[in-house]
């Protein structure tokens, strides 16, 4: 899409020997700007838990099976500071996975969020209070409503029914802004 073409990717990925898989796929796009750090509510450095599939390291003390048992330090930055520190004045639409760790990466953004600078949030959620593994839908709904952020749909959703792993990915967009401006 040639709209695409001319936008920015920011990509975040803290855990290095993905990192590096990530940048050298990358390394030849003038619109990618990958990142070594995750996205928080804080800054500083933490422990991330390391898995056997790279998609599921989480920040989290999750019960996993898949976890190996160690962990990697990494650095932590707000999307907040990380848009001023890079003068991005606006996120079109921002896309979280970070395996159960979205209301924090959410609230390091209140700043940005609040301002009307990101128009489209996708998350990965859960459903269920016994899903201790994926941020819980409810707690994103009532962090995003105040904001003037409003449920669009699910998608790729999840129905593990002895796993207890009910999840899937929201799609929430600023309403002021569903008229409000051109693409």
């Amino acid at each position: 899409n040639e709209n695409l073409r001319c936008r920015k990717i920011y990509s975040f990925e803290p855990v290095g020997s993905t990192y590096k898989i990530l940048s050298d796929k990358f390394k030849d796009s003038k619109n990618s700007q990958i990142e070594n750090l995750a996205l928080s509510n804080s800054t500083g450095t933490e422990s991330i838990n390391i898995s056997q599939y790279s998609g599921l390291n989480s920040l989290k003390n999750i019960d996993s099976k898949y976890f190996t048992g160690k962990t990697e330090k990494i650095t932590l930055q707000t999307l907040d500071n990380y848009v001023k520190e890079n003068s991005i004045p606006q996120i079109d639409f921002l896309k979280i996975d970070t395996e159960g760790f979205e209301l924090e990466v959410l609230k390091g953004a209140a700043e940005t969020i609040k301002k009307g600078k990101i128009r489209f949030i996708y998350c990965e959620i859960g459903y269920g209070s016994y899903n201790n593994v994926h941020t819980d839908m409810n707690d994103i709904r009532q962090f995003l409503e105040p904001y003037g952020y409003r449920f669009v749909a699910l998608y790729d959703m999840s129905y593990k029914i002895f796993k207890k792993d009910h999840s899937g990915n929201v799609l929430y967009y600023r309403y002021e802004d569903w008229f409000a401006r051109k693409c």
